[in-house]
C-alpha cells in the first residue's frame, strides 16, 4: 500500500543546490532503476517555475508514485510518467499532482517534473498504458 507523500515546500533560492546535492548523478526509484540525472537537466526545469519550490518532490515522486504510465502519446513510447499526488504540509488534505517524465533507453534519464495546471492533464496521462502500480 502506497504512504501519503509529504514533501514540505523549499526556499526556491535553494532549488539549484538541492537538486545537485540530492537528485545528481542518480537516484534510485521504487522499481529499483536507477534514474540519472544530470546537472544540465536542470534547464528543463525553467519552463515550469512553480517546481524550484518543490524540488525535492521530484525524489519522492520517483521513489513513492502513486503510478507509472507510458506516455500516451503513441509518437513517444520511451516516456515514462511518474504520477503522484504530494502534501506540502499537514492541513493540506487534498495535495497537489506532480509528475516526473523520464526517457527509456539503455537507462532510465529524467526529462521533467511539473505541477500540472489542470486535473485534466493528469487524466489524460492516466490514458497510457500501466506500467507501474503499489500493491494492495
Amino acid at each position: 500500500m502506497k504512504e501519503k507523500s509529504y514533501v514540505p515546500l523549499n526556499d526556491p533560492a535553494e532549488a539549484f543546490l538541492i537538486f545537485r546535492d540530492e537528485l545528481t548523478p542518480e537516484l534510485t526509484e521504487v522499481r529499483g532503476e536507477k534514474v540519472y540525472i544530470d546537472l544540465g537537466d536542470y534547464a528543463h526545469l525553467w519552463a515550469h517555475a512553480e517546481i524550484f519550490s518543490r524540488i525535492r518532490w521530484i525524489a519522492e515522486t520517483l521513489k513513492n508514485p502513486e503510478e507509472i504510465r507510458r506516455h500516451p502519446n503513441k509518437r513517444k513510447p520511451f516516456r515514462e510518467i511518474y504520477i503522484n499526488t504530494i502534501f506540502a504540509h499537514p492541513a493540506d488534505a487534498v495535495g497537489e499532482p506532480h509528475l516526473v517524465v523520464v526517457d527509456r533507453g539503455l537507462k532510465l534519464r529524467f526529462w521533467t517534473s511539473f505541477v500540472p495546471e489542470e486535473e485534466s492533464y493528469v487524466a489524460r496521462m492516466r490514458r497510457g498504458e500501466l506500467l507501474w502500480k503499489p500493491e494492495g
